[in-house]
C-alpha cells in the first residue's frame, strides 16, 4: 500500500513541476509517469543491489498507475477550472469575452 501511495505522490509532483514549466497537457501526461517510474526503478535498484527479471513488468504497471493519477490530476483541475491547470491563453481568451 506504501509503494501504491509513494508511486502517487511522485507522479503528482512530477506533474505539478511539468505543469509549472509548461502548459501542454500531452506532455506532462507523458513525462510525469516516466519520471516517477524512473524514480521509483532506481530506488528499488539501490534498495535490492540487482536488478529484478520482474522490473520490466513493474515498471509497465508502475508507469500505468502514474499515468491513472496524472490524468485525474489534469482532468480534475481542468473540470474545476483551477487556474495553475489552465493555459495562459484560455484565460486571456475568457477575460476578453470570446468564445
Amino acid at each position: 500500500m506504501l509503494a501504491y501511495a509513494s508511486v502517487a505522490i511522485l507522479s503528482i509532483a512530477a506533474t505539478l513541476a511539468l505543469l509549472s514549466i509548461t502548459k501542454i497537457p500531452a506532455v506532462v501526461m507523458l513525462i510525469a509517469p516516466s519520471i516517477a517510474t524512473a524514480a521509483v526503478m532506481v530506488y528499488a535498484r539501490l534498495d535490492l543491489g540487482y536488478w529484478d527479471p520482474f522490473a520490466p513488468i513493474a515498471a509497465a504497471f508502475c508507469w500505468g498507475l502514474a499515468f491513472v493519477v496524472s490524468f485525474a490530476l489534469l482532468g480534475l483541475g481542468r473540470s474545476l477550472k483551477w487556474a495553475f491547470f489552465l493555459s495562459k491563453k484560455s484565460d486571456e481568451m475568457a477575460d476578453s469575452g470570446a468564445l
